[in-house]
């Protein structure tokens, strides 16, 4: 078992299913809606604990009953919380549109947002996760120190990821950074960086690193209504491997591995796996 700091929002998602794809100007009628826990604290972080690791979460949740029920929920499910902090306000939850493809649109209240991520538990960690919207550059600089660092790449142009492994999804970069993916990863995440992993739906991973360039293909899956989690699954697979010491590109088909697993079955996010 390895201690992991996940860096990372747990969500409250209220998830609408629609009838028809989003169109501008257009109107389109839902078939039904559903709240549900969500965000890369909780997915990532649950799917950590099913494969055996002590998981730290460094989040705020509302001070509210929905709050207070969800840090509830959390403990239950085996997050240690010390580094949680209740905040004054109301659970605000994300909205995510869901058409009948599967394409999801995800809509986050400007109210949600926190201040960026100042300062990380004094207490060592075997492995620093972080998927935080706004961090400060040199935590991570004082984290790689003594940690391993995955991080997902950010959405803003203007923030730095200092880590050891940087993820992305290829959805989410421009075609500027498409362009040249390892000047934006070294851009991103510094020169003692060792891998690039940028994802790709169904398409092969490809992974950047001083070795070269790799794809890495993913495991099939028939199609599906819902993917939301599926990305945050595969990072908790990447980090466990690594975790075992596995290589960069076995370290991706595990994750890969338990990404499909959880979009064949959602439950699958809560069964503990040594595979």
């Amino acid at each position: 078992m390895a201690d992991v700091l996940v860096v990372a929002r747990p969500n409250l998602d209220r998830v609408w299913r629609l009838a028809s794809p989003l169109a501008p100007g257009g109107r389109s009628s839902y078939e039904r809606v559903e709240d549900r826990y969500g965000g890369g604290g909780f997915f990532t972080g649950a799917a950590l604990i099913a494969l055996g690791h002590r998981v730290r979460l460094v989040a705020t949740l509302a001070d509210d009953a929905q709050g207070r029920a969800f840090r509830d929920d959390l403990i239950k499910m085996g997050f240690d919380l010390e580094n949680v902090k209740m905040v004054a306000g109301r659970t605000i939850p994300v909205e995510v549109l869901i058409d009948p493809s599967g394409e999801r649109t995800i809509i986050v209240s400007a109210l949600a947002e926190h201040a960026p991520v100042a300062a990380l538990p004094p207490a060592a960690a075997d492995v620093v996760y972080v998927n935080a919207r706004r961090l400060e550059p040199r935590v991570m600089e004082a984290a790689m120190k003594r940690s391993l660092v995955v991080a997902q790449a950010p959405l803003e142009p203007d923030q730095r990821r200092p880590c050891h492994v940087l993820v992305a999804s290829r959805s989410d970069l421009t075609a500027a950074q498409l362009a040249d993916p390892s000047a934006f990863s070294r851009a991103v995440a510094g020169e003692a960086m060792e891998a690039f992993v940028l994802t790709d739906g169904a398409l092969p991973v490809r992974i950047f690193s001083a070795a070269g360039e790799v794809g890495i293909p993913v495991a099939p899956v028939a199609p599906i209504e819902d993917s939301s989690g599926a990305g945050d699954v595969f990072c908790a697979g990447l980090i466990d491997a690594l975790i075992r010491r596995q290589s960069i590109a076995d370290s991706v088909r595990f994750g890969g591995d338990r990404a499909a697993r959880f979009l064949i079955d959602r439950t699958n996010l809560f069964e503990a796996s040594t595979a």
